[in-house]
């Protein structure tokens, strides 16, 4: 997921919400989705399954847009239950 579009502020500001504090949110989003997280420069890559990567893309999606960490939780333990057998 490119974020070369923002601005340094911004694009700081991101980088910590989807890395979350002391990588909180990061863990979270790997734990529940199984897929491994690189948050590097203006990109964040994602390593996994296409099913997972595809959960995963879409909460980090949602957190660059500014939806509340809480939410995107709720989001992610939704789409586990729902592809556990799956996983």
């Amino acid at each position: 997921i490119s974020l070369a579009h923002l601005t340094p502020k911004t694009l700081k500001r991101i980088k910590g919400r989807i890395i979350g504090q002391k990588g909180k949110t990061r863990r979270v989003i790997e734990t529940l989705t199984g897929v491994k997280i690189s948050v590097y420069g203006k990109t964040v890559s994602l390593i996994g399954y296409p099913e997972q990567i595809k959960v995963a893309r879409e909460a980090i999606e949602m957190l660059i847009k500014g939806t509340p960490h809480s939410t995107v939780y709720t989001f992610l333990e939704r789409k586990r239950r729902a592809l556990e057998p799956e996983w």
